[in-house]
């Protein structure tokens, strides 16, 4: 007999562009663009707002760190994204910022010989090997860095480089793009600076909470720009909701970083005057994420901590990962990492509360800032003694390659993307990572990482280490994440003078010796060359690992090159799980399993609320509790799309059983990854009988 299949639906750093022919950098012109009315408010802790004079002085000022509420200057909705031309073009030139972040000063700044806490070992045991792998965005305009990162979802992957994205079902298949990034905002009038122009510095979120996507870029000129974009609906290949925001103070939005929140979409930025170069403080905002949602005028809630300190900066945002929520009421966070060099006396994360009031915007405060004004740490959590300066070339142009004498960028002034938040069992976690000289030698690269933990109302440090395994290999540019058994993952680049860039990840179980990652280092894939521009060393900036729908499943996109060439980078993206029976995927969530008799049969009925990853079901039978258990269908019966956040009703009627016997049934959840999961059993007594669905 086959399963009739019922469907119910349930609720459920800025980019540089090469100039290919002349092979020089440039600084672009100054742009022209349809400037709209103010969208600035100054506001205090009563509500009131200043007036346009008002703000502009303020704007003047920008160690103020009063409170500012900014609407959107344009509001829109694209055309479907599947609509969209395949279209790239080059892209066009903009500065990078002349200096690294300020107060990052030159020089080791450890004590003295290996880092406390160093693995300078390999676990006996390496993680699995990829479970998917196939080839992302390359450098199709022309420019570098690539800025890798992108997010899963229940059927999609969505990446965005500098400057394109694309959007991939999990197989690997490409179902849009690549295509312009500033594409996605065509939607709003022509000559818009979001419309206009495609700067890069892209970050993509998957919003579980409420089954939609969010991107987001930026414009960079002498006025500056946040471009958002937030999906109407689960499927990204469709249409999104469009905002466009001018940057406050006239100040440049360099670095800009995203994270998802229950009551906003919280962001980090590092400030530069476009013109000068000049370091102008860290940057932080919440945007009103339930406007956003419905295409509603979203408010921007902006703090400069520039006036409380300038050397605050390389700031994260914490990203709410699928799972438990934050305790009810609880705020948005905002870390980030310093050397003792920066903040005598001791290297510390420091951690700030985001309390953001929809109804009352001027009463929002950061950190120990009165309301409505930004202020200090809430908590300076004192952290092993690294060293975050690899050597003392130029930028931080330290990393050897093989083949080449030209040497790539280690960005290790800041925290690297993301700052993952998980809520599992009430205990509040923040994990998070940035590249140090391990051996405080100027000949190493590792990465120190770190696990915060929340179990009332303090934060305070839970573990960490220094992953610096040997030194002929350099790891940098790393990405963490943890999984719903508490599992760390942690992926990067490696490079060596005998090893071309290459993608690895390497792990811990939730079980492991605190501060190690004994899960021992695996090659996503191994780079193929090295990248030979002279001018230039940008890596990076930033990559992202990500975690499925199905709490289990970690995803990981990076660049790499597979041959020599000055610019001729390209991405790769894949996904990995640690061994059977340290996490249980949760790729079927069942609301009901049940059988009874039906006639001269026995109706078997199962209802899904959502199916991540699900490839379809097997369902057996037995005769006795303890089985033996025979599958009853002879393929597998088909699940929808496959994978979805909704959910669906299926029907099995067995007419192959005989009057007055007892059967027991068992279901298994089969995923695209051919892991099955089993439910049951369930029983019912064979007729005949006129009885319907007890």
């Amino acid at each position: 007999m086959q399963a009739k299949r019922c469907v119910k639906l349930v609720s459920g750093a800025a980019a540089i562009v090469l100039v290919l022919a002349a092979v020089v950098w440039a600084v672009a012109p100054e742009r022209q663009v349809a400037q709209p009315g103010s969208r600035f408010s100054m506001v205090g802790p009563s509500g009131a707002t200043a007036n346009d004079a008002q703000a502009a002085r303020a704007a003047e000022a920008p160690a103020s760190a009063q409170v500012m509420v900014i609407l959107p200057d344009l509001v829109g909705v694209s055309p479907p994204l599947r609509d969209i031309p395949a279209v790239v073009t080059q892209g066009e030139m903009h500065p990078e910022p002349r200096d690294p972040l300020r107060g990052r000063i030159a020089g080791d700044q450890a004590s003295g010989g290996p880092a406390a806490g160093l693995q300078d070992w390999h676990g006996v045991t390496a993680m699995p090997t990829p479970l998917v792998s196939f080839a992302g965005t390359g450098n199709v305009n022309g420019v570098m860095p690539p800025d890798t990162q992108g997010d899963v979802g229940p059927q999609h992957y969505v990446q965005w480089v500098n400057l394109a994205f694309s959007i991939y079902d999990k197989s690997g298949t490409r179902l849009v793009g690549p295509t312009d990034g500033n594409q996605l905002w065509s939607g709003l009038p022509r000559r818009s600076a979001c419309r206009s122009f495609n700067d890069g510095d892209p970050i993509t979120i998957y919003d579980h909470i409420a089954n939609r996507w969010f991107m987001s870029q930026f414009v960079v000129g002498s006025t500056s720009y946040q471009c958002i974009a937030v999906s109407q609906t689960d499927d990204p290949t469709g249409s999104w909701y469009l905002y466009q925001y001018e940057w406050p103070n006239g100040l440049m939005n360099d670095y800009p970083h995203f994270g998802l929140w229950t009551d906003a979409y919280y962001e980090t930025v590092n400030q530069f005057n476009y013109s000068t170069g000049a370091w102008l403080g860290a940057g932080v905002a919440a945007f009103e994420r339930s406007q956003m949602l419905t295409g509603g005028t979203a408010r921007m809630i902006y703090f400069s901590l520039y006036g409380v300190n300038a050397n605050y900066g390389g700031q994260l945002p914490a990203d709410l990962e699928d799972g438990d929520r934050p305790p009810a009421g609880a705020p948005g966070y905002i870390v980030e990492w310093d050397d003792s060099a920066y903040f005598p006396p001791n290297d510390a994360l420091r951690i700030w509360s985001f309390h953001v009031d929809w109804t009352t915007p001027g009463n929002s405060y950061l950190g120990t800032g009165a309301p409505g004004h930004a202020g200090g740490p809430n908590w300076t959590l004192t952290t092993t003694d690294v060293d975050p300066t690899l050597c003392q070339a130029l930028r931080g142009r330290c990393v050897p390659q093989q083949g080449t004498t030209y040497k790539l960028e280690d960005l290790a002034d800041r925290l690297m993307h993301r700052l993952q938040y998980r809520n599992i069992g009430g205990v509040q976690r923040l994990v998070g990572n940035h590249t140090v000289d391990f051996n405080n030698d100027d000949n190493s690269a590792g990465i120190h990482w770190f696990e915060l933990r929340n179990t009332g109302a303090d934060w305070s440090l839970y573990q960490q280490g220094v992953y610096g395994p040997d030194s002929a290999i350099w790891r940098w540019m790393g990405s963490i994440a943890m999984d719903d058994a508490g599992n760390i993952a942690l992926a990067y680049s490696a490079s060596g003078a005998n090893l071309y860039p290459s993608i690895r990840y390497v792990g811990r179980l939730a079980t492991d010796p605190l501060g190690t990652l004994p899960q021992s280092e695996t090659t996503l894939i191994a780079g193929g060359g090295s990248q030979t521009l002279a001018s230039n060393g940008r890596w990076g900036d930033y990559s992202a690992l990500q975690l499925d729908y199905d709490g289990c499943t970690f995803w990981y996109t990076q660049e790499y090159y597979a041959t020599s060439s000055d610019w001729g980078w390209l991405t790769r993206i894949g996904s990995f799980r640690f061994p059977a029976g340290a996490c249980t995927p949760t790729a079927v969530d069942l609301a009901r399993f049940e059988a009874w008799p039906e006639g001269a049969a026995i109706h078997v009925e199962w209802e899904t609320v959502v199916e991540i990853d699900n490839l379809g079901f097997n369902l057996y039978r037995a005769e006795a509790l303890g089985g033996p258990y025979r599958k009853l269908n002879e393929d597998l019966i088909p699940g929808q799309a496959p994978g979805s956040p909704i959910g669906a009703v299926y029907v099995w009627l067995d007419d192959t059983v005989r009057a007055g016997k007892t059967y027991y049934y068992q279901l298994e959840d089969v995923d695209i990854y051919g892991q099955g999961t089993m439910h049951g059993p369930v029983q019912a007594k064979a007729g005949p009988t006129l009885r319907a669905r007890p």
